[in-house]
């Protein structure tokens, strides 16, 4: 996103998209769970609930609640705000 047109839209700066922090997850979930093997993946799911912008300090959370299966949050950790909630990965 265009800084200039970000504040004009009365935004403090460019934005990461929400497409980059479902990356991001989808990234540390398999480095976490099954590491050099993404083909395993099976699904992936989560609901944007924030907006996230560059420099901010994250924090990624995992519960798992079966083999193959894991729920998970991805927040800001300046203010505990959830970027990505309601997330499940699943993997075979």
């Amino acid at each position: 996103m265009d800084p200039d047109y970000a504040r004009k839209m009365g935004l403090e700066s460019s934005c990461m998209q929400g497409l980059c922090s479902f990356g991001f997850c989808c990234r540390m979930a398999i480095g976490a769970l099954i590491p050099g093997q993404p083909e395993r993946m099976k699904r992936m799911a989560a609901q944007m609930t924030s907006v996230l912008y560059p420099g901010t300090p994250v924090k990624f959370q995992l519960w798992k609640m079966e083999e193959g299966r894991v729920y998970f949050r991805f927040l800001n950790q300046t203010t505990g705000k959830p970027i990505l909630n309601r997330g499940v990965f699943e993997w075979e």
